[in-house]
């Protein structure tokens, strides 16, 4: 029976795979949720048929990885072969007649890939980060409890001693003749250009773009010859080409995630059917700001045609009235993430030039919305509290909960001492550093923080911002 090996933020599960689909996302509906903020919903299917597993990611979604390149069609995997999507890293371990044709069953294994271990620390989301992340949800198990199984070690020969000796004369015979320039040209005392460059190939490879630029910074600094500053460019095109397709389908990543849950779900839930002008105009609203934001965007078809339906109904050339208000306050306060910024500014906008009744139900909205932020800020504040204390809830313990919850606090308050309170509360956390993911992540986010002073100094800080 073939078995699927998960290693994320440094715990590793095990499961049989059994014939058929499995769905795996961030989302309530994959069969394998996954902890990583950059992850979809619903990000790639894995099918097991005849003894052999395919990976299909969805698309519309950031590329999973095999070996630092992306996978975009269906793909056979191989014996062990590490498959990277977000933080997470799966493998496959095929037994004896299965797997591609020509092709051993390899060993169970226990430990997290190499390939994943240098990106343990990249924080993930669970209610959402950035990159320490909850604990998954479990899936097809060969339990309810699944548990990670040992093999014995079979004990094999090793290389001969000759074969090792040759290895190496050949190397050096090699540079002798071919490396004696190249090696020559850094001048840098301590600098080794053949070896920084093995370097950044292996980041490059695994998808560490940090550290491969720092790889670059060395050869920079570096005194070069002619071919050696060839070698310097070339390598420096390549990772800046990398950087803007990662950073391209991140974005395209994060405008899928908001379609789905801001606009298609909530048609689904609330306009299919007759729809009224208050949820009608909301959703107009957002139409109208994804299709500014993500023109491109693959599902720009669907959203001229929402609009086309529903413009009619919201009537946005019109001043909106309480109804309107009301059911927009609603959704900026009980929908996550919450927004109080934009709850307390729609109800100010209509106060503005709203009379008799409708002013006095505006001003109770006012209360009741500065009421609701209060409890929530001190509900939220336990919660976080809760789990960051791993002596006293250590079956709650996760800090990438507890540090997510300050951010939403951050960027969700509209009251400013509330708001710095959460802030003060964030940088003073070490994992705090998972910043760097939100910048690379979850680019929407960490703008919003950074219009808050206390983050934005201790980002600037950890050098994200200048």
């Amino acid at each position: 029976m073939a078995r699927l090996t998960l290693d994320e933020n440094g715990a590793t599960r095990r499961f049989k795979l059994n014939p058929g689909k499995l769905t795996i996302g961030g989302g309530d509906g994959a069969t394998l949720k996954l902890a990583s903020n950059n992850v979809a919903d619903l990000h790639a299917e894995l099918v097991f048929e005849a003894g052999v597993a395919r990976l299909r990611p969805r698309p519309g979604v950031l590329p999973p990885t095999i070996g630092g390149k992306a996978v975009t069609t269906e793909t056979v995997l191989a014996a062990g072969q590490f498959v990277k999507i977000g933080a997470a890293t799966i493998s496959v371990e095929y037994d004896e007649g299965e797997g591609p044709k020509g092709q051993k069953p390899t060993p169970t294994t226990t430990g997290p890939a190499k390939a994943a271990a240098r990106t343990a620390a990249v924080p993930v989301r669970a209610k959402v980060p950035g990159h320490v992340a909850q604990a998954a949800t479990r899936v097809a198990a060969e339990d309810e409890r699944p548990t990670i199984r040992y093999q014995r070690r079979e004990i094999k020969k090793g290389v001969p001693t000759w074969a090792i000796l040759s290895f190496f004369a050949v190397g050096i015979l090699l540079a002798i003749l071919y490396g004696g320039d190249l090696w020559g040209s850094a001048t840098t005392a301590g600098f080794n250009p053949f070896g920084a460059k093995v370097r950044f190939e292996e980041f490059w490879k695994e998808g560490d773009t940090k550290g491969a630029a720092q790889v670059l910074e060395e050869f920079a600094k570096a005194e070069l010859n002619a071919e050696w500053k060839a070698e310097y460019e070339r390598m420096r095109q390549l990772l800046e080409a990398d950087q803007s397709r990662s950073s391209k389908g991140l974005i395209h990543m994060e405008a899928t995630h908001e379609w789905q849950n801001q606009l298609e779900t909530y048609y689904r839930t609330h306009l299919e059917g007759k729809a009224t002008r208050p949820k009608a105009r909301l959703f107009v609203k957002r139409l109208l700001s994804f299709r500014d934001r993500y023109p491109d965007h693959e599902q720009r078809e669907w959203v001229d045609r929402m609009l086309t339906r529903f413009s009619g109904v919201a009537q946005l050339d019109e001043p909106s009235t309480l109804a309107d208000i009301q059911w927009e306050v609603n959704r900026f306060t009980i929908a996550k993430p919450r927004r109080y910024k934009e709850a307390f500014a729609t109800i100010e906008e209509f106060l503005g030039r709203a009379t008799g009744a409708d002013r006095d139900e505006a001003l109770k909205l006012k209360a009741e919305t500065e009421n609701s932020q209060k409890e929530l800020f001190e509900g939220e504040l336990l919660g976080a509290a809760i789990y960051y204390d791993k002596v006293k809830y250590p079956d709650k313990f996760d800090p990438a909960e507890s540090l997510e919850i300050l951010v939403q606090l951050v960027i969700g308050m509209a009251d400013p001492e509330l708001a710095d309170d959460a802030a003060r509360r964030l940088v003073q956390m070490p994992e705090v550093t998972v910043l760097e993911g939100y910048k690379r992540e979850r680019s929407v986010t960490f703008n919003r923080l950074m219009e808050n002073s206390i983050v934005r100094a201790r980002a600037k800080q950890l050098g994200l911002v200048d």
